[in-house]
């Protein structure tokens, strides 16, 4: 179960986790929310009721928060949730909410990273979300500078929607701004098909992160399996991802230290040897142990 009001319909993170379960051995099946916002997503609890009585699944697995509480209150069992980071770690009442459905009426919590499982409490599981490691690290750069476009000057990915003040794009150009280099240009890799990202890592120079949050970022995977420099602030496991890889710093939450830490990255000689950080983290092996997981919860 999980939202499907992105440009391309589902989260391309769940897409990639749906195919790694399938070539494990698991029929999947998608329910996807259309409504957007509380209000949107509490309409469907009528409709995954019904959808709950036609068929008899073995397990409902909701991406993310709010679609864990439609879930739970659509009555689905055994239930588990899989949660990202920004839903724990936003404001207000909706992280009360998380916080209570997380502690208190969740029993099969995935969580990203340990500092995620400190907040969701002591019945989350650590599991980051996978990458699929051989579709990132063979492309040709050549083709790939080809069709991204990037064939002269520097160029600086950052992969997100701009409109998501969590992942805070104007730190990024402010970023790239302080630097103040006009052979550097930051691309914005928004509504990009899944199949086509690869190309962009393979043909960018640097990945800035700039997130006021974040659980295990998909994209930093992305890029240590590319072999691209990396430059983020310290949100969630980044540290841990990027420790020990030449040509990836972390540091701090303004444009100065990070505008220092992206012309290291830039001035890197080759690509980098991340992927030996992650390669645990495959998607073969990450849906292995959620088959795992799965197998646990029904008996």
């Amino acid at each position: 179960m999980c939202g499907g009001n992105n440009a391309s319909g589902r989260s391309p993170n769940v897409d990639v986790q749906a195919e790694g379960l399938t070539g494990a051995g698991v029929d999947v099946e998608f329910f996807e929310v259309k409504g957007k916002g509380l209000k949107g997503y509490l309409g469907a609890v009528s409709e995954l009721k019904k959808a709950l009585k036609k068929n008899d699944f073995d397990v409902v697995h909701a991406h993310y928060g709010l679609s864990g509480i439609v879930a739970s209150l659509a009555g689905a069992k055994p239930l588990v949730v899989t949660l990202m980071g920004s839903e724990l770690y936003m404001n207000g009442s909706f992280r009360l909410a998380m916080k209570f459905f997380s502690r208190l009426v969740w029993n099969n919590i995935i969580v990203q990273s340990e500092k995620m499982k400190a907040v969701a409490g002591k019945n989350a599981i650590v599991l980051p979300n996978g990458v699929n490691i051989r579709q990132f690290r063979n492309v040709d750069r050549v083709k790939a500078k080809e069709i991204t476009g990037f064939l002269s000057g520097k160029h600086v990915i950052w992969v997100s929607n701009p409109e998501r003040q969590e992942k805070n794009y104007k730190l990024a150009k402010e970023t790239v701004e302080f630097l103040n280099r006009k052979d550097v240009s930051l691309e914005v890799v928004k509504d990009v098909p899944h199949d086509d990202i690869p190309y962009y890592f393979s043909a960018a120079d640097a990945l800035l992160l700039t997130s006021k949050w974040e659980g295990s970022p998909i994209v930093v995977k992305e890029a240590l399996a590319s072999g691209l420099p990396v430059v983020s602030v310290d949100v969630g496991d980044v540290k841990e991802l990027t420790a020990g890889v030449d040509g990836c710093y972390v540091t701090g939450s303004n444009a100065e230290q990070l505008a220092e830490a992206l012309s290291k990255a830039l001035s890197f000689e080759g690509r980098t040897y991340g992927i030996k950080n992650i390669e645990q983290l495959d998607t073969k092996i990450i849906s292995k142990r959620l088959k795992d997981i799965y197998q646990k919860m029904t008996g």
